[in-house]
């Protein structure tokens, strides 16, 4: 289903934080988070659409990993070594991927309910350049790394931590 530039799906039009404007015309989204002006929250909406564009069609080209019947062509066992491992990298690429989706797609909700930049855990605003470097913050800096120090959030390198 394609949607006319600025239009959103019916359900999305009557969402908390939209508001209509006299004539009717759907005015732009308003967020609880103070520190955002109209034009910056739907320059953030627009940067984060477009990421998540380009993450949909960047992993639409991992799709094409070498296959069970490329390696059986394959030589010899550095050959094998070298598709297995071009197939590992793939498919660690389509998870963080995955994942950024994931995230950009919670941050789109928010701004379409009216609760973009405001940390998750301490309801307080996240400051416009935390917004800018990582659109799809959930936290505030403080609550981020208080959750790292505790060790609440695993890394890549701890989840494969050998003990």
């Amino acid at each position: 289903m394609k949607f006319q530039h600025g239009a959103l799906p019916r359900r999305y039009q009557d969402a908390p934080g939209r508001s209509e404007s006299r004539s009717g015309a759907e005015d732009v989204i308003v967020s609880k988070s103070k520190n955002l002006s109209k034009s910056q929250l739907e320059r953030m909406r627009a940067d984060l659409e477009r990421r998540q564009h380009w993450l949909l069609n960047a992993s639409r080209g991992r799709l094409d990993t070498p296959d069970a019947e490329e390696a059986d062509r394959a030589g010899d066992e550095a050959d094998l070594a070298q598709v297995a491992l071009h197939t590992d990298l793939a498919l660690d690429a389509r998870a963080r991927e995955s994942r950024e989706v994931q995230l950009i797609d919670e941050a789109l909700s928010k701004i379409e309910n009216g609760s973009y930049g405001v940390c998750s855990e301490c309801s307080e605003t996240i400051p416009l350049p935390r917004l800018e470097a990582l659109p799809f913050a959930a936290l505030c800096i403080d609550c981020q790394e208080e959750l790292e120090a505790t060790g609440a959030l695993a890394t890549p390198s701890q989840e494969f931590k050998l003990d």
